[in-house]
Protein backbone atom coordinates (compact mmCIF):
# COMPACT_ATOMS: atom_id res chain seq x y z
CA UNK A 1 0.00 0.00 0.00
CA UNK A 2 1.62 2.86 -0.77
CA UNK A 3 0.77 6.37 1.26
CA UNK A 4 2.08 9.74 1.20
CA UNK A 5 5.14 11.04 2.90
CA UNK A 6 6.50 14.16 3.31
CA UNK A 7 9.88 14.93 4.39
CA UNK A 8 11.40 18.04 4.10
CA UNK A 9 14.97 19.20 4.44
CA UNK A 10 16.58 22.65 4.74
CA UNK A 11 15.21 24.58 2.24
CA UNK A 12 13.18 22.17 0.32
CA UNK A 13 10.09 19.98 0.44
CA UNK A 14 9.91 16.78 -1.21
CA UNK A 15 6.45 14.62 -1.38
CA UNK A 16 7.62 10.91 -2.00
CA UNK A 17 5.72 7.64 -1.61
CA UNK A 18 6.34 4.92 0.71
CA UNK A 19 5.67 1.04 0.17
CA UNK A 20 3.99 0.14 4.31
CA UNK A 21 4.20 -3.66 4.50
CA UNK A 22 3.28 -5.76 7.31
CA UNK A 23 5.82 -8.60 6.81
CA UNK A 24 9.58 -9.24 6.76
CA UNK A 25 11.24 -8.05 3.29
CA UNK A 26 14.48 -6.59 1.91
CA UNK A 27 16.05 -6.28 5.49
CA UNK A 28 13.39 -4.91 7.63
CA UNK A 29 11.15 -6.29 10.06
CA UNK A 30 7.66 -5.19 10.56
CA UNK A 31 5.31 -6.34 13.39
CA UNK A 32 3.10 -8.88 12.28
CA UNK A 33 0.43 -9.47 15.32
CA UNK A 34 -0.36 -13.08 14.35
CA UNK A 35 3.07 -14.04 14.25
CA UNK A 36 3.20 -13.18 18.31
CA UNK A 37 3.39 -16.71 20.52
CA UNK A 38 0.91 -17.08 22.87
CA UNK A 39 -1.66 -14.26 20.98
CA UNK A 40 -4.21 -17.03 20.31
CA UNK A 41 -4.29 -18.07 24.10
CA UNK A 42 -4.91 -14.55 25.48
CA UNK A 43 -7.65 -13.78 22.73
CA UNK A 44 -9.11 -16.91 23.92
CA UNK A 45 -9.46 -15.60 27.48
CA UNK A 46 -11.60 -13.03 26.44
CA UNK A 47 -13.89 -13.73 23.95
CA UNK A 48 -16.90 -12.58 26.51
CA UNK A 49 -15.66 -9.10 25.70
CA UNK A 50 -15.46 -9.36 29.65
CA UNK A 51 -11.70 -7.42 30.01
CA UNK A 52 -9.36 -7.95 33.27
CA UNK A 53 -10.43 -4.07 33.76
CA UNK A 54 -13.92 -5.46 33.85
CA UNK A 55 -12.94 -8.34 36.21
CA UNK A 56 -11.00 -5.63 38.61
CA UNK A 57 -14.23 -3.59 38.73
CA UNK A 58 -16.40 -6.19 39.57
CA UNK A 59 -13.85 -7.00 42.08
CA UNK A 60 -13.73 -3.53 43.90
CA UNK A 61 -17.33 -4.06 43.72
CA UNK A 62 -17.35 -7.08 45.80
CA UNK A 63 -19.08 -8.72 42.91
CA UNK A 64 -20.01 -12.50 43.27
CA UNK A 65 -18.77 -15.46 41.90
CA UNK A 66 -22.19 -16.10 40.63
CA UNK A 67 -22.49 -12.69 39.36
CA UNK A 68 -19.66 -13.19 37.53
CA UNK A 69 -21.03 -16.82 35.99
CA UNK A 70 -23.87 -14.88 34.74
CA UNK A 71 -21.88 -12.00 33.31
CA UNK A 72 -19.56 -14.58 31.31
CA UNK A 73 -23.20 -16.34 30.28
CA UNK A 74 -21.92 -19.64 31.65
CA UNK A 75 -25.35 -20.69 33.10
CA UNK A 76 -26.07 -21.42 28.71
CA UNK A 77 -22.78 -23.76 28.64
CA UNK A 78 -24.83 -26.93 30.10
CA UNK A 79 -22.51 -29.95 30.05
CA UNK A 80 -20.16 -28.22 27.89
CA UNK A 81 -18.78 -25.81 30.86
CA UNK A 82 -15.52 -27.26 31.04
CA UNK A 83 -15.11 -26.38 27.39
CA UNK A 84 -15.72 -22.90 27.26
CA UNK A 85 -12.62 -20.52 27.43
CA UNK A 86 -14.68 -18.11 30.05
CA UNK A 87 -15.37 -20.62 32.65
CA UNK A 88 -11.05 -20.84 33.22
CA UNK A 89 -11.35 -17.29 33.33
CA UNK A 90 -14.13 -16.89 35.80
CA UNK A 91 -12.09 -19.89 38.10
CA UNK A 92 -9.22 -17.58 37.86
CA UNK A 93 -11.48 -14.98 39.08
CA UNK A 94 -13.07 -16.85 41.92
CA UNK A 95 -9.44 -18.03 43.12
CA UNK A 96 -8.58 -14.21 43.40
CA UNK A 97 -11.78 -13.05 45.07
CA UNK A 98 -12.32 -15.85 47.75
CA UNK A 99 -10.48 -17.78 50.36
CA UNK A 100 -12.20 -20.99 49.81
CA UNK A 101 -12.71 -21.02 46.52
CA UNK A 102 -13.68 -24.39 45.15
CA UNK A 103 -16.46 -24.11 47.94
CA UNK A 104 -17.40 -20.78 46.18
CA UNK A 105 -17.59 -22.57 42.57
CA UNK A 106 -19.23 -25.38 43.44
CA UNK A 107 -21.85 -23.65 45.53
CA UNK A 108 -22.46 -21.68 42.18
CA UNK A 109 -22.25 -24.58 40.15
CA UNK A 110 -24.85 -26.15 42.48
CA UNK A 111 -27.08 -23.43 41.79
CA UNK A 112 -27.03 -24.29 38.37
CA UNK A 113 -26.94 -28.07 38.15
CA UNK A 114 -28.02 -31.15 40.07
CA UNK A 115 -25.37 -33.23 42.18
CA UNK A 116 -25.36 -36.07 39.57
CA UNK A 117 -25.12 -33.89 36.25
CA UNK A 118 -22.25 -32.25 38.38
CA UNK A 119 -20.76 -35.71 39.21
CA UNK A 120 -20.95 -36.95 35.53
CA UNK A 121 -18.98 -33.56 34.63
CA UNK A 122 -16.54 -33.46 36.92
CA UNK A 123 -15.74 -37.18 36.21
CA UNK A 124 -15.69 -36.88 32.35
CA UNK A 125 -13.33 -33.29 32.69
CA UNK A 126 -11.05 -35.38 35.11
CA UNK A 127 -9.77 -37.36 31.63
CA UNK A 128 -8.91 -34.02 29.71
CA UNK A 129 -5.56 -32.64 30.35
CA UNK A 130 -6.38 -29.00 30.37
CA UNK A 131 -9.57 -29.18 32.40
CA UNK A 132 -8.43 -31.99 35.21
CA UNK A 133 -7.01 -29.96 38.10
CA UNK A 134 -9.86 -27.93 38.47
CA UNK A 135 -12.00 -31.05 37.52
CA UNK A 136 -10.22 -32.93 40.64
CA UNK A 137 -10.28 -29.46 42.75
CA UNK A 138 -14.26 -29.57 42.39
CA UNK A 139 -14.73 -33.36 42.88
CA UNK A 140 -13.19 -33.03 46.51
CA UNK A 141 -15.13 -30.15 47.05
CA UNK A 142 -18.37 -32.05 46.54
CA UNK A 143 -17.22 -35.79 48.05
CA UNK A 144 -16.37 -32.91 50.73
CA UNK A 145 -20.41 -31.00 51.13
CA UNK A 146 -21.45 -34.69 50.88
CA UNK A 147 -19.39 -35.89 54.00
CA UNK A 148 -20.34 -33.01 55.93
CA UNK A 149 -24.06 -33.39 54.96
CA UNK A 150 -23.76 -36.95 56.04
CA UNK A 151 -25.29 -38.16 52.66
CA UNK A 152 -25.78 -41.49 52.27
CA UNK A 153 -23.57 -43.86 50.82
CA UNK A 154 -26.79 -44.89 48.74
CA UNK A 155 -28.00 -41.36 48.13
CA UNK A 156 -24.01 -41.21 46.67
CA UNK A 157 -25.01 -44.30 44.42
CA UNK A 158 -27.52 -42.97 43.12
CA UNK A 159 -26.22 -39.85 42.16
CA UNK A 160 -22.97 -41.37 40.37
CA UNK A 161 -25.38 -43.92 38.66
CA UNK A 162 -23.18 -47.01 39.83
CA UNK A 163 -25.96 -49.30 39.24
CA UNK A 164 -25.00 -51.55 35.75
CA UNK A 165 -21.22 -49.59 35.68
CA UNK A 166 -18.37 -51.65 35.06
CA UNK A 167 -16.65 -52.69 38.47
CA UNK A 168 -13.29 -50.00 37.44
CA UNK A 169 -15.63 -47.36 36.09
CA UNK A 170 -15.14 -44.06 37.06
CA UNK A 171 -18.19 -43.70 39.33
CA UNK A 172 -18.04 -46.88 40.94
CA UNK A 173 -14.60 -46.30 42.00
CA UNK A 174 -15.58 -42.74 43.30
CA UNK A 175 -18.23 -44.37 45.00
CA UNK A 176 -15.99 -46.82 47.02
CA UNK A 177 -13.90 -43.57 47.49
CA UNK A 178 -16.73 -42.25 49.31
CA UNK A 179 -17.93 -44.84 51.53
CA UNK A 180 -13.90 -45.15 52.74
CA UNK A 181 -13.96 -41.51 53.39
CA UNK A 182 -17.68 -42.27 54.94
CA UNK A 183 -16.31 -45.03 57.19
CA UNK A 184 -12.71 -43.40 58.39
CA UNK A 185 -15.16 -39.76 59.39
CA UNK A 186 -17.12 -42.16 61.23
CA UNK A 187 -14.04 -43.82 63.32
CA UNK A 188 -12.56 -40.64 63.86
CA UNK A 189 -15.88 -39.33 65.04
CA UNK A 190 -16.94 -42.23 67.53
CA UNK A 191 -12.71 -42.44 68.95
Amino acid sequence: MATPCLTTTRGSLNLTKRHLRGDYTDGEERLNLKSLPGLDKVKSLFKSKITPGTLMKWDKKNKSPDYAFKKFNLHKAEDKLFDNPDFFVWVAYTRAVRSNPEDAMLTTLKSKYEDDVLASMFIQAKNVEKTKDIATSLQRAQLNTWLRSNKSSQDVFKILRVQGSAGDSANRLLWRQYIREQNELRKANNA
